[in-house]
């Protein structure tokens, strides 16, 4: 579904950002940067990216389906 909404992942940015892992400051932090990965992994968030009209596309097709018209909720 995520496809049909347009949300797609991008793999270039997930990939760098994992790339950077341990290259960022100085000889210390990264040091410390790359045992720390190693040992207890690394937060890696997941980049997506949304194309706009294929999401309004799906959400219009889906609001067809759901729309009713509102019922009497008196007991």
């Amino acid at each position: 579904k995520a496809d049909e909404l347009g949300i797609r992942l991008n793999s270039t940015a997930c990939a760098k950002a994992a790339f950077a892992v341990g290259r960022n400051g100085g000889i210390l932090h990264r040091t410390a940067s790359i045992l720390y990965a190693r040992y207890n992994g690394a937060d890696i968030p997941p980049a997506f990216t949304l194309d706009k009209n294929s999401a309004k596309a799906y959400l219009a097709a889906l609001a067809v389906r759901v729309d009713r018209s509102p019922a009497d909720a008196r007991l």
